[in-house]
């Protein structure tokens, strides 16, 4: 069996060209050819808001050009108040809130909130 090459994920963003040089050199060694070596980054595990709708077949709404630019990091269930529920969210940037359709208070809130950034 041959290995066409490898691609190393997760290596240290605070040292990332000399960790980077060693998994190099050390792939090299055993014949495998180095494709990419990649620094770790938040953002590669973080879902977006795209692929979080392509696989609930959301009906977008609203925001239809940044889908693939917002990383989804929290996710909040719709039940607080709008005021307790925006103060949340200022706290915690890229939370997916989830509210149920009878909770339109926080659907046309967020939207505001939205409008008015």
């Amino acid at each position: 069996m041959t290995c066409a090459g490898a691609i190393i994920k997760g290596l240290p963003e605070d040292n990332f060209e000399a960790a980077a040089a060693e998994q190099k050199a050390s792939l090299e060694r055993l014949g495998i050819s180095p494709i990419a070596l990649v620094p770790t980054h938040k953002n590669l595990h973080l879902p977006t808001m795209a692929e979080i709708a392509k696989e609930t077949n959301a009906e977008i709404l609203y925001g239809h050009g940044n889908l693939h630019a917002q990383f989804v990091e929290n996710i909040e269930v719709g039940t607080l108040q709008v005021p307790d529920l925006l103060a949340q969210l200022q706290e915690q940037p890229g939370t997916l809130v989830v509210a149920a359709a009878g909770r339109t208070d926080i659907v046309l809130s967020l939207l505001l909130a939205t409008q008015s950034k």
